[in-house]
């Protein structure tokens, strides 16, 4: 899809031009490269879809992405064993009684 497109969608489509704008809005407050690139595939993944299905899901991935930081993406990266170190039993499958 060209951006000559994506304009002509925008301007046709209400809900795909909140998903761009809201989209624009988080990347443009994001130091974080990674998360600017998640928010362009979404775009585009909303740009592609042919049904209000599609947007939606777009939707939820730029509004789960919105509450992401770099310290988030740390503790999701986190290696399960260095964090039972710093936290005893916190991953333990059974509790002490």
């Amino acid at each position: 899809m060209s951006l000559a497109e994506v304009a002509d969608r925008v301007s046709v489509d209400p809900r795909f031009a909140d998903l761009v704008e809201d989209a624009l809005r988080i990347a443009a407050r994001s130091h974080l490269a990674a998360k600017r690139r998640a928010l362009g595939r979404a775009v585009a993944s909303g740009a592609l879809s042919a049904d209000e299905a599609g947007i939606e899901v777009s939707r939820l991935i730029v509004n789960v992405l919105d509450g992401i930081e770099a310290v988030h993406v740390r503790v999701l990266l986190c290696d399960r064993e260095t964090s039972a170190a710093r936290v005893p039993g916190a991953f333990a499958s059974t509790r002490r009684r």
